[in-house]
C-alpha cells in the first residue's frame, strides 16, 4: 500500500492506492478525507496521525475500503501506537492509541528528559518502548547521552475498536 498527500494539499486528505504484484497494477482505494502525516498498521487496520491539527486523522479499514474518525483524540498528535502484536513509536512521550481497546493512553516523559534532543524511539521486545542516547547542551557544551529508557504498555482493558 502506498500513501500520499496531493501537491498543495488543497483538498487535505490523504491518498491511497494498493499494488497487485501477481498483475503488477496498482488499485485507487478511498480517500482519507482528512489531514494526517504517517500511517500505522496495527492489526488488520492502518491509523492515520493527525500530525496537523485536531480533526485530521482516521482509521483505514483495507477489508471495507473506508476511513473512520480516530476515537476521541485528546491531542492532535500521535506518539503512537500499540496493538496485539506489535507496536510504533514516533515520540518518547505524549499521547498514543491502544489498538486493542481502542483507549488513549498518555506517556509521560521518562525523567530528567527535559532537555533532553534526538534521541532514538523504538519498538522493543513485548511491544515496549525503547529510548536511548540523545543529546544534552549546558552552556554551549554538547553531552552526547548512552542512557536507555523503558517504557511498557498496560494491558489491554475493553474490546477492540
Amino acid at each position: 500500500m502506498l500513501f500520499g498527500t496531493p501537491l498543495g494539499d488543497v483538498a487535505k486528505t490523504k491518498l491511497a492506492a494498493a499494488y497487485d504484484p501477481e498483475t503488477g497494477d496498482w488499485q485507487e482505494l478511498a480517500e482519507s478525507g482528512t489531514q494526517g502525516y504517517q500511517v500505522w498498521r496495527a492489526g488488520s487496520l492502518l491509523y492515520l496521525n493527525p500530525h496537523f491539527g485536531s480533526g485530521g486523522g482516521g482509521i483505514y479499514d483495507p477489508k471495507e475500503n473506508a476511513w473512520r474518525a480516530l476515537p476521541n483524540p485528546p491531542y492532535h498528535d500521535l506518539a503512537g501506537i500499540v496493538s496485539k502484536d506489535e507496536a510504533t513509536y514516533e515520540y518518547a512521550s505524549g499521547w498514543l492509541i491502544d489498538a486493542r481497546s481502542g483507549d488513549w493512553l498518555k506517556i509521560a516523559p521518562r525523567p530528567d528528559s527535559s532537555d533532553v534532543y534526538d534521541h532514538v524511539v523504538a519498538e522493543g521486545p513485548d511491544r515496549r518502548m525503547v529510548v536511548f542516547g540523545g543529546q544534552r547542551w549546558k552552556n554551549g557544551e554538547g553531552q552526547l547521552l548512552h542512557d536507555m529508557w523503558l517504557w511498557t504498555p498496560p494491558p489491554a482493558t475493553g474490546s477492540s475498536p
